[in-house]
């Protein structure tokens, strides 16, 4: 079975897909910051022959429609996907999480624990203070903004690309460019920066500043509470969120699966990688698909 299309949930258009067999334990996925469902193409198949797959484009980002300011919290996510699982009849899934995902999957089971079976949370938000200073940094009004626009010039690089001559004149003129808007012109930064990257900045700044993960978000103190069995994933190169955050979490859970985190050889923040044909991404998604299907259907 395969199925797509457009729910009105608490006035918003989300972008949904359904596959595999209605039959089969449900699998909810969560895609990350920035990103969209279309994360999880290169796993969707194969997950979709042991369980019954569902996914969605998050509030702001893909085909789903966007947030409003009071939407930009925690609490929002939860109540749409309770009206998202009671509309498609989705009892006790499976949820995992990836990133931003990962705290929304974490959250809703900590508020709605009676009707998640298992948790899977791979390189997750909310696990601890510690995060990139470069994310520290892009929350800092305007500097966020120059930092964004440079990205799209360096994808892959992590900060300013000191080698590229031009880098440090194009981020002083963007500094400039985004201080005149902000301003004389409040509204023009917005249509600079591209609709992910506008509400990458807006969710970005509610949960992180200066010093780190914030209490809004953290939720490392909670793992205690979390009964039901949980799986931790986390890609070794992770430069956003340290790996020893997976170990720590593994350790508070009561219910961890396996003899500890799932760690991915050379794994960036999202271990899976966006290309199937690189050997490292191709065994990677292949550790990921064996230990999710064991995971999902052990007793």
């Amino acid at each position: 079975m395969s199925e797509a299309g457009n729910a009105r949930i608490l006035n918003k258009n989300i972008f949904w897909k359904r596959f595999g067999d209605p039959s089969k334990p449900t699998l909810v996925l969560l895609h990350g910051l920035g990103r969209s469902m279309e994360q999880w193409r290169f796993v969707v198949e194969e997950l979709s022959k042991h369980f019954d797959v569902f996914l969605f484009d998050l509030v702001g980002y893909g085909a789903s429609d966007d947030f409003e300011p009071a939407e930009i919290n925690v609490s929002f996510p939860i109540w749409l996907m309770d009206e998202l699982f009671a509309k498609f009849k989705i009892e006790r899934p499976i949820l995992l999480g990836e990133s931003f995902g990962g705290l929304l999957a974490l959250e809703y089971t900590l508020k709605r624990q009676q009707n998640v079976s298992k948790l899977v949370l791979m390189d997750s938000a909310g696990l601890g203070r510690e995060i990139s200073i470069r994310y520290r940094i892009a929350t800092i009004p305007i500097v966020g903004e120059a930092i964004v626009l440079e990205d799209h010039r360096n994808a892959g690089h992590e900060g300013i690309n000191f080698k590229d001559p031009y880098a440090v004149p194009r981020m002083v003129f963007n500094l400039i460019r985004f201080a005149y808007l902000r301003l004389f012109k409040p509204g023009d930064p917005n249509r600079i920066l591209t609709r992910s990257d506008f509400n990458n900045l807006r969710l970005l700044r509610y949960g992180v500043g200066i010093f780190g993960q914030k209490y809004t978000i953290r939720r490392e103190r909670q793992l205690k509470r979390i009964k039901i069995p949980t799986l931790i994933m986390h890609g070794l190169e992770d430069k956003i969120f340290p790996s020893y955050q997976a170990v720590r979490a593994y350790e508070q859970l009561p219910n961890p699966w396996g003899n500890g985190p799932v760690f991915f050889k050379e794994g960036k923040h999202f271990p899976l990688g966006d290309r199937a044909d690189e050997v490292l991404d191709y065994v990677n998604i292949r550790k990921f698909l064996d230990i999710v299907v064991e995971f999902g259907l052990s007793e």
